[in-house]
């Protein structure tokens, strides 16, 4: 297991974990099905974020939308 991550190291994690959420949010929008190397960007970006989950330390921050997000990342992945 890795080692707890300070408030402040939690944080970080968050803010980086923002710009996948930003990036999923803009492919999940696009119209149409996506191309190649959208569709590694959108895997990259949710899988990034299925690892803050797993990881569990992410402290108050609130990750509520993220299964949301990341099923419908897959979702649009395989469309």
């Amino acid at each position: 297991m890795a080692e707890a991550r300070t408030s402040d190291e939690q944080n970080a994690a968050y803010a980086r974990a923002g710009d996948s959420v930003t990036v999923l949010t803009e492919l999940n929008a696009v119209s149409g099905s996506l191309d190649a190397d959208q569709k590694l960007i959108i895997k990259r970006n949710y899988d990034h974020l299925e690892h803050e989950i797993a990881r569990d330390d992410l402290g108050s921050n609130d990750i509520s939308s993220w299964a949301a997000l990341i099923a419908a990342a897959k979702t649009k992945e395989t469309a």
